[in-house]
């Protein structure tokens, strides 16, 4: 997996309110940097920097190799919580989970469908995507920005479920096998697409980590 190298500053203790505003406006980010056995700390990023980790392939899932500037060396952080300003969109806060290259991680990770059904093809039926992400574990280096479900085999009246991905090795699911990512719906609501709709109605929905912007994109736009 591709590391994105970050240097953040560390934060004075006798920052004002007028000051934190400052920064803001300037492309600046107040952040906290915390992590198993490891004394937290209150840092400041570019938001260019958090931008280039979003915009990674693996997306929130990227590596992150991190230095401060009052401190030797860099250690190995993810990007586990993201607060937005309402009104400016800009990244008010974000939080970053120092972790070890050894230890298995837990990620939501996006499903990206593939193919396209005969049926959606001619016209007959149509996907629904009742849950686009997944739960799942595994060591740093084998995370991943998202997971394909190949759908062109699809009849309506089909589901596809959490067990249908195809886990790279090392990955284990979390999310319950049974969960629904996919029923393919009959165009007319016949009886097939009132059993399909009654299963999807069971069916949890996951979400993954995240924070209160329409997307990263428009909070670039607004550093």
């Amino acid at each position: 997996m591709k590391h994105i190298a970050v240097t953040a500053q560390a934060r004075p203790d006798d920052m004002t309110k007028s000051a934190v505003k400052t920064l803001r406006k300037e492309g600046r980010v107040l952040a906290s940097v915390y992590g198993k056995g490891q004394k937290s700390a209150s840092v400041i990023l570019s938001a260019s920097d958090i931008m280039r980790v979003l915009s990674a392939e693996t997306g929130e899932n990227t590596l992150i190799d991190l230095s401060i500037t009052d401190k030797p060396g860099r250690v190995l952080a993810r990007l586990i919580e993201m607060e937005m300003e309402p009104l400016t969109n800009r990244f008010r806060h974000v939080g970053l989970h120092v972790i070890s290259a050894t230890e298995t991680q837990k990620a939501s990770v996006t499903v990206e469908v593939i193919g396209e059904p005969a049926d959606v093809h001619n016209n007959v039926g149509y996907l629904d995507t009742v849950n686009g992400a997944v739960e799942i574990s595994a060591l740093p280096e084998s995370l991943v920005g998202s997971l394909t479900l190949d759908v062109s085999a699809m009849k309506v009246g089909d589901i596809k479920h959490a067990s249908d991905l195809e886990l790279p090795a090392g990955m284990e699911l979390l999310s319950d096998p049974d969960l629904i990512l996919v029923a393919l719906r009959d165009n007319h609501l016949d009886g097939n697409a009132a059993s399909v709709a009654d299963a999807t109605a069971e069916s949890p929905v996951v979400t993954g980590i995240t924070n209160d912007s329409s997307s990263p994109e428009e909070a670039l736009q607004n550093v």
